[in-house]
């Protein structure tokens, strides 16, 4: 199958020399499938690398969005995959919509969502809203150091 996607949503591409892990296999076989929501925490360079490594996994269409780019997010898919790219920085009125907007469309869409620091702690904090941390925490990757950006 033939799979073509426009420039705009696809995943900044990452040099191997500048990969700091490789996603593990055991991993990788979970995605295939079953398109579960993904959280994967760590260094930018690292999650981008993460990201590129499971992108063929991905359910179509792929959008791609930097939350911290953007005012609202752009929620209107009912089907295929959503990155979003520094998870961490989303305000609390985007994520209660990103959590009802998960909840209405599930098992038509999948959540890929990056962040450059440890997601929970902000949870603990209450600057996170528990109920999306674990909806996107369906399958986590830890990669690279965290909390260096």
């Amino acid at each position: 199958m033939h799979r073509t996607l426009p420039s705009s949503s696809l995943p900044v591409p990452v040099q191997p020399a500048e990969r700091d892990c490789v996603v593990p296999a055991e991993e990788l076989l979970g995605l295939r499938d079953r398109y579960p929501n993904v959280l994967i925490a760590g260094p930018k360079v690292a999650t981008v690398a993460a990201v590129n490594e499971i992108y063929p996994l991905l359910r179509l269409p792929i959008t791609s969005v930097h939350v911290d780019s953007c005012v609202a997010l752009p929620l209107t898919l009912t089907d295929g995959t959503l990155i979003l790219s520094d998870i961490a920085a989303l305000n609390r009125t985007e994520q209660a919509r990103l959590h009802e907007w998960i909840a209405r469309t599930s098992g038509a869409t999948q959540v890929v969502a990056t962040s450059a620091m440890p997601v929970f702690p902000l949870v603990e904090q209450g600057a996170f809203l528990d109920v999306l941390y674990y909806r996107l925490n369906t399958t986590y990757l830890e990669v690279g150091g965290l909390g260096i950006p």
